[in-house]
């Protein structure tokens, strides 16, 4: 009667740390008690098709001014970091260029489109691809690769030095994190909403 889903179907990446999902998760259920939540963890090239089939409910994720969707908004944009770890060749390099970084393997996002796996490597076939930005940051503090990721996710191994900021000239990508919803969402999709929208206010 008050418009609050009996359920709800959502589809996120991991651009945001987890820690802030586990807390959004909890006081929505402590909000919300009787709506029964699913989160599927999905990357963001694939969340329109999810909220499109009626999958899920609404969606968050990190995409490029090239990757919008007319269904998706903007919440804001992402600033992102060209990161190794410190003792990655690259890291010793006062600066770097496409021709550096195409000498070692690219930690990048895969995702499915038409049956393929599609991996969003920048400049060579050098690469490992893989669908969760935590994922991939882990690979990189291990020193597998160097990748392209947001901020808000690599901050505190920025921080507490497993991580090193390449420092470049390169024109990358602008960078938004938006969300795609379905033309149904009620009182628990619009809290999560406002939760995830005041995250980036802070």
């Amino acid at each position: 009667m008050q418009g609050v889903e009996s359920q709800l179907g959502i589809a996120r990446d991991d651009a945001l740390p987890e820690v802030f999902w586990r807390q959004v998760m909890h006081d929505l259920k402590q909000q919300f008690p009787l709506t029964a939540i699913s989160v599927y963890l999905v990357p963001p090239q694939e969340h329109t098709q999810f909220v499109q089939r009626q999958t899920v409910d609404i969606a968050f994720g990190l995409y490029t001014a090239e990757g919008i969707d007319a269904n998706a908004a903007n919440l804001a944009p992402v600033s992102m970091r060209l990161v190794a770890a410190p003792h990655h060749p690259l890291s010793r390099l006062p600066s770097v260029n496409r021709d550096d970084l195409a000498q070692y393997t690219q930690v990048c996002l895969t995702h499915v489109q038409d049956d393929k796996l599609i991996s969003e490597a920048l400049f060579s076939g050098n690469y490992l691809g893989l669908t969760m930005f935590e994922v991939i940051r882990d690979a990189v503090i291990n020193a597998t690769g160097w990748a392209l990721l947001p901020y808000p996710l690599v901050k505190g191994a920025l921080e507490a030095g497993t991580l090193c900021t390449l420092n470049h000239d390169l024109a990358l990508d602008s960078h938004y994190y938006r969300y795609v919803e379905s033309d149904n969402c009620g009182v628990v999709a619009t809290a999560l909403l406002n939760k995830v929208t005041h995250f980036w206010l802070r």
